[in-house]
């Protein structure tokens, strides 16, 4: 399988890297991690928890540490949909996600 980020996932690492009180050698590992993490959905995509149901699509989470993983399985893709820090509002993420769906 193929994984896929959106610009909205994308953004909010970027974001978690530029709010991180992480030392950089720990952000590094952190990101490690989160790509092994990642790459194991590669061989078990179903791996995440069935979440919520939004426009004809099945989006599973995935908790990795004080991030959760929000994606879909599309075909022979994983589409990363959303990298949410635990302490972030999850709706506001949701209408992102939900906007994106629509345009698929």
């Amino acid at each position: 399988m193929e994984l896929k980020w959106t610009q909205f996932a994308l953004n909010n690492l970027q974001s978690y890297q530029n709010t991180s009180k992480k030392s950089p050698n720990n952000l590094k590992k952190y990101y490690q991690s989160l790509q092994n993490c990642l790459n194991g959905l590669k061989v078990s995509p179903k791996l995440g928890k069935a979440y919520l149901n939004m426009e004809e699509y099945m989006i599973r989470q995935l908790i990795f540490k004080e991030h959760r993983v929000l994606y879909l399985i599309d075909n022979n893709t994983i589409v990363l949909l959303a990298l949410v820090h635990t302490s972030y509002p999850l709706n506001e993420a949701l209408k992102v996600i939900e906007k994106y769906l629509i345009e698929l």
